[in-house]
């Protein structure tokens, strides 16, 4: 069994000291924050996420899934943040949320919201990843 710990409960101490802490417990594999007040900000991907797994990946650690705010493939950063997640070998990510907007809203709500995940299923598809949800 391989644990995986998310990285939203470490922020704080340079990745690099995470990393040997998380090894020093017997963990391997990290959740990464990668959206808005994240490890690393989506706007950033391309430059931190890269290094981010260098510096974990020397401490035997590796990024089994990011943690997004993406909802929509149309974002500015959408297509950026699940292609340099598949070149450092990232192969799930969570979706963001999709918040209800009220009473007499619901219908309207998961039509457009049914709309935006066929256009991820297809970025998905073409970026070789896969989203899934996280709900409460």
């Amino acid at each position: 069994m391989q644990l995986c710990v998310f990285s939203k409960h470490l922020a704080g101490p340079p990745l690099e000291e995470t990393a040997r802490r998380l090894r020093a417990m017997g963990i391997s594999a990290i959740d990464l924050t990668v959206r808005a007040g994240g490890h690393i900000e989506p706007e950033r991907v391309q430059d931190e996420l890269p290094r981010a797994h260098e510096v974990l990946a020397a401490h035997g650690v590796r990024i089994a899934m990011i943690t997004t705010g993406i909802v929509d493939a149309t974002e500015a950063h959408t297509a950026a943040v699940l292609r340099t997640a598949h070149l450092v070998g990232v192969s799930h990510y969570k979706l963001g949320y999709y918040s209800y907007e009220g009473f007499g809203t619901l219908r309207k709500q998961r039509e457009e919201v049914r709309s935006k995940l066929r256009d991820l299923a297809q970025l998905n598809g073409e970026v070789g990843i896969v989203g899934g949800f996280h709900n409460h």
